[in-house]
């Protein structure tokens, strides 16, 4: 393979057309493996088999420069890559869950069949990657929350704890569930092999009430439970920055998530499985997209909100790392392989799973630090301002109070570099709406001496 330019992987411009590229590629794949059951010999045929190698090139390709992107820009990172370990790592299981679905699709195109345990291994490597970076990321919250107090910063460590309990628990159904259906010799062949002639089956094989009946429903009610509290974060995260967009514009676009998911999203399990027919297919697929909805519409209030940040604020970069996260995320973690299709429609999204799951853990890391950092240098303009500069004694001399407020913006600006250079996270807060902070600081305390 020729060498790539160095700069490819910081390419922000190719990053925006590979991701809805990938992301579109992702809706594809999981539409078709929601609906497996019910056109069979539409997803056996060549044709079937043809758009699941096109979408598996396209998602492929994705994860790979994806990947990089993210390994490349934060390759400088305390919380990501602090050990050249951590990055071994998770290179290995990236490029192996490439590696393994490129064999899938290699004993598709030879042999007319696929492994199962193949399977096995993608929904235990993504789903047990996803629940490790979640876990590391609710820790930081909760750490981040004893210091500084914020609701945000506990909702969004309840949700997260809540993301990692779902992918605990979606690793142990799908994974047993596969095993149940080899074990058992519901493939045509009786062997680990599936074939076009296997049939699609997905109705889970364990009582409602036994421990993996449990375990079941724990699942399916952890997305109700992490969509709603990440709703209600990420609504008070952004509102940090509402007031660029305007307020009522905002709280209209994030609200028409949740009456959509709520409604649709549980809609479909009101039907018995056994009942669904060709007629059904609308409602699947809108019940498919209230999750891919929410998480297109969580992104795009990221990437509407990194529009507004100064074009050369890391804090930029960290909210598009969330969308993209985001977006992803919603969309793959409603993907499912158990029911035995062919060509496996929904691995995709399941190994994507890790991806969108780094993402957020990247996003969100940096973006949580760099606003409380906001926060804190708003608080310290309030305060100093406060103690050092007096109305009264500065009303005679305008020369006066213009060399107090310079002192105060440059002394606030050295606190700002002192915050950043922390831990190489900046704030968002220009020097021009430092500026403007002390000024209205200033106003604000004439205002009050005058009454």
């Amino acid at each position: 393979m020729p060498s790539m330019p160095k700069n490819l992987f910081s390419n922000r411009k190719l990053l925006y057309i590979i991701f809805p590229l990938t992301l579109i590629s992702l809706i594809i794949d999981i539409s078709i493996s929601n609906i497996t059951d019910l056109i069979n010999p539409q997803a056996t045929s060549h044709y079937g088999i043809l758009t699941f190698v096109v979408l598996s090139t396209i998602c492929l390709f994705g994860m790979y420069y994806m990947y990089n992107y993210l390994r490349r820009i934060f390759s400088h990172s305390e919380i990501i890559f602090k050990h050249s370990s951590y990055q071994k790592v998770l290179t290995i299981v990236f490029f192996s869950i490439i590696l393994i679905n490129c064999i899938l699709v290699a004993e598709i195109l030879i042999y007319q069949n696929y492994e199962i345990n193949f399977l096995i291994i993608l929904v235990t490597i993504s789903y047990g990657t996803a629940f490790v970076l979640f876990l590391t990321l609710a820790r930081r919250f909760l750490i981040w929350f004893t210091m500084k107090k914020s609701v945000v910063l506990i909702l969004y460590a309840a949700a997260i704890i809540v993301m990692s309990f779902n992918m605990i628990t979606s690793l142990i159904e799908f994974t047993t569930i596969i095993y149940y259906n080899e074990s058992n010799g519901l493939h045509s062949t009786n062997s680990t092999f599936v074939t076009a002639s296997t049939p699609v089956n997905f109705t889970q094989p364990f009582e409602e009430n036994s421990p993996l009946g449990i375990v079941s429903n724990a699942q399916f009610y952890s997305v109700d439970v992490y969509f709603v509290i990440s709703w209600l974060a990420t609504g008070l995260f952004l509102y940090h920055y509402s007031r660029r967009i305007g307020r009522v514009k905002y709280w209209s676009l994030i609200s028409i998530i949740i009456f959509y998911y709520l409604y649709y999203y549980n809609s479909l399990w009101q039907i018995p499985i056994s009942s669904l027919d060709e007629s059904s297919i609308p409602i699947i697929l809108i019940n498919t997209y209230s999750l891919t909805v929410g998480g297109i519409i969580f992104g795009i209030g990221f990437f509407l909100m990194a529009r507004l940040v100064e074009v050369k604020s890391q804090l930029r970069e960290y909210l598009i790392f969330c969308g993209i996260g985001l977006a992803l995320f919603y969309n793959c973690a409603n993907a499912t392989v158990y029911q035995n299709p062919y060509p496996p429609f929904g691995i995709l999204n399941v190994s994507f799973v890790s991806l969108a799951s780094l993402y957020i853990f990247a996003g969100l890391s940096f973006a949580a630090i760099s606003v409380s950092k906001d926060v804190e240098l708003r608080r310290m303009i309030a305060n100093y301002t406060k103690n050092n500069y007096n109305p009264v004694a500065n009303i005679g001399s305008a020369e006066k109070g213009v060399k107090t407020r310079d002192a105060i913006v440059s002394t606030i600006e050295r606190n700002k570099i002192i915050l950043e250079e922390s831990d190489g996270i900046d704030t968002s807060v220009t020097h021009e709406e430092v500026s403007e902070m002390v000024d209205n600081a200033i106003k604000e305390l004439k205002r009050k001496k005058q009454v």
